[in-house]
């Protein structure tokens, strides 16, 4: 069920509908949506996932917050491919993400009488940013905040010993100047473009003939959910990069410009890229 975010924590009624729901089990999970979604209403909505279906051995409820994951699309907001498939996935697997998703035990639900706001159980607000007075008044990096950045030193081990040097205790000091520069030219960076490159080029070279081989009567669907999964499910283990960016790469172009000529080549064949194609806005010739 779609409804509004406020049926998670309201009083009265709701409350003893809600709590009767948590107790018998039917309530197998929510998902938080972004605010601004639904034409006629700018208020945040949620999806309710009741499933009687093995409620008596349910837990505790797996919550989403995907409030954060949408697009700006004129007045209102969107959901993207990228965050869709994230929320499918994710519920589907029950996949536990910091600052998006984890299964709430009925105990700790109890403990909060039974209000399923999901603030309350998932902290999905930025890490607050934290000055450190003792740079801005005496200069250096605060190792600290290098630290922050494990992820980026784990893939590049040497590049951060290339870059800084020791200043005074608990701080370091930028030892080059062009650091955009040496970072693209580092050994570390280029051998992680190549890694990088390699995903994308093995997964071009096992779709090409398929994508050579299109003939009428194909079914355009079909190939983009081959081609975008397969897609997916390479760059999981790649390195920096979120799998659902790559994955909405390929499908705003497909969207945008490889859908049209998909289509056309179903229903036209190959030959149809002879001739011409004339697109006529009809409200456009109208106002001739």
């Amino acid at each position: 069920m779609i409804l509004p975010h406020g049926v998670l924590f309201r009083g009265n009624a709701e409350a003893r509908i809600r709590q009767n729901l948590v107790q018998q089990g039917y309530i197998k999970g929510i998902i938080g949506l972004p605010p601004n979604l639904f034409y006629g209403t700018g208020i945040p909505a949620c999806i309710i996932v009741l499933d009687k279906a093995g409620a008596a051995k349910r837990k505790g409820i797996f919550l989403v917050d995907a409030s954060r994951g949408f697009m700006k699309d004129g007045n209102k907001n969107r959901l993207r491919s990228q965050d869709i498939h994230k929320i499918v996935d994710v519920f589907n697997h029950h996949t536990a993400l910091d600052r998006y998703s984890r299964m709430v035990p009925f105990s700790e639900i109890k403990q909060n009488d039974y209000n399923l706001n999901i603030p309350r159980y998932i902290d999905a607000s930025e890490p607050e940013d934290l000055h450190d007075l003792s740079a801005h008044l005496n200069g250096g990096i605060p190792n600290g905040d290098m630290d922050a950045l494990e992820a980026y030193w784990h893939v590049f081990p040497g590049m951060r010993q290339d870059l800084f040097a020791a200043d005074r205790e608990g701080y370091s000091q930028l030892i080059i100047n062009n650091c955009q520069l040496i970072i693209k030219e580092h050994p570390e960076f280029g051998a992680f473009a190549e890694r990088t490159l390699a995903i994308y080029t093995d997964w071009y070279q096992a779709h090409g003939a398929d994508l050579k081989g299109i003939v009428v009567g194909d079914k355009p669907k079909l190939l983009i959910k081959t081609l975008s999964e397969d897609l997916l499910h390479r760059f999981t283990e790649a390195d920096l990069l979120d799998r659902y960016d790559i994955y909405q790469i390929l499908m705003d172009y497909w969207e945008e410009t490889m859908q049209d000529d998909v289509y056309l080549l179903v229903q036209d064949g190959w030959s149809a890229g002879n001739s011409l194609r004339e697109l006529v806005v009809k409200k456009k010739v109208e106002k001739l």
